[in-house]
């Protein structure tokens, strides 16, 4: 068997401490079937898209989002 370690934000920390002496499960068997399941989801996954990832490009007022920020500016802001 692999060791793995990994250091957790303190919130998610404490999260899972309190959910282990809940539950009387060790803190190791929560993440472990925890990733099971989310590498089980990942797998079932035939392409990873996140969403709007590549949705601006065809547009042609998009080609200098520069200039498309400043139009709109003008546009929309009132100083």
């Amino acid at each position: 068997m692999k060791g793995i370690s990994m250091k957790l934000p303190d919130e998610l920390a404490l999260k899972l401490e309190t959910l282990a002496k809940k539950l009387l499960i060790p803190e190791e068997e929560i993440i472990a079937h925890s990733l099971e399941e989310y590498l089980a989801k990942l797998e079932k996954m035939d392409e990873f898209e996140p969403i709007g990832f590549g949705m601006w490009k065809d547009r042609e007022d998009m080609k200098d989002p520069a200039a498309w920020v400043r139009k709109l500016r003008e546009t929309e802001w009132r100083r």
